[in-house]
């Protein structure tokens, strides 16, 4: 396994975005909802934020791959309203990153939540994926 030693527990990655109507629930099925920030896309967001302060710093052939997400989305947000997604490693171990998520809009918090992630290999990931297909007779 390749070393990334250069992550470290505190480091943080913070992107904002303005909501637009691509981030409602009618994107999702629900077309009552044509108003208002989407589950969906909130965690779309928190997941990019977490991959992020992980990825920027591995060697080329290494990721992050998300092993377990818990997200509380807790307030209601309009659409065109600015949502800053926070993401700080938490905890280290071995190959496992626990990342906390946070959500914000200009009110205050609307989410949080965890993100585990497994840095790997590239390739030996493909080639697990590659196993796993040709026993349903798929092939990348």
């Amino acid at each position: 396994m390749a070393q990334f030693h250069n992550i470290k527990v505190g480091d943080r990655y913070l992107r904002q975005y303005k909501l637009t109507s691509k981030d409602t629930p009618a994107n999702y099925g629900d077309g009552n909802l044509r108003d208002l920030f989407s589950t969906g896309s909130l965690s779309t967001m928190m997941l990019h934020a977490a991959t992020q302060v992980i990825d920027q710093n591995l060697p080329d052939g290494v990721v992050s791959i998300g092993s377990m997400l818990q997200i509380n989305h807790e307030e209601p947000t309009l659409i065109g309203m600015m949502v800053t997604v926070e993401a700080t490693v938490k905890q280290i171990e071995n190959n496992k990153i626990l990342v906390a998520i946070k959500a914000y809009d200009e009110v205050g918090s609307i989410s949080h939540g965890l993100n585990e992630r497994k840095v790997i290999d590239l390739q030996s990931l493909m080639s697990l994926a590659e196993k796993r297909a040709e026993i349903v007779g798929r092939s990348v």
